[in-house]
């Protein structure tokens, strides 16, 4: 009887760990999406620090950037951004990038323009 019982934890347990890994998996990609419509904070090594404001809803993946304070020069003629195998891509209206963004953490996102200049999103 006990070795039934441990066998029956083992299985339970073995089981709730695939859903949380098929859960946690399914968060990645969603989330962002669901997150990037408000303001973020963008942190440039020149030292500028400005206000994005990203469009959108979170049912759509895609949307405009306008810019609050010093931004980079890239974002000023208000630039689409879109998302893109789990990046953010930010570009021109002819989806020509202009940066891309990787989800580090939870309201936090890095990247490069595509001149090779280092950027950081934060909430």
């Amino acid at each position: 009887m006990i070795r039934r019982g441990k066998r029956c934890a083992a299985v339970g347990a073995s089981f709730c760990a695939l859903v949380l890994a098929c859960d946690l998996a399914r968060a990645g990609e969603g989330e962002i999406g669901a997150d990037m419509a408000g303001r973020w904070q963008l942190h440039a090594p020149s030292g500028s620090t400005c206000v994005l404001e990203f469009s959108g809803s979170p049912n759509i993946p895609h949307g405009i950037v306008t810019t609050t304070g010093f931004c980079p020069a890239i974002f000023f003629a208000r630039p689409k951004w879109w998302l893109d195998a789990g990046q953010v891509v930010v570009g021109q209206r002819r989806r020509l990038p202009l940066a891309t963004f990787t989800p580090v953490w939870r309201g936090e996102l890095e990247g490069r323009t595509v001149a090779g200049e280092w950027l950081s999103l934060t909430r």
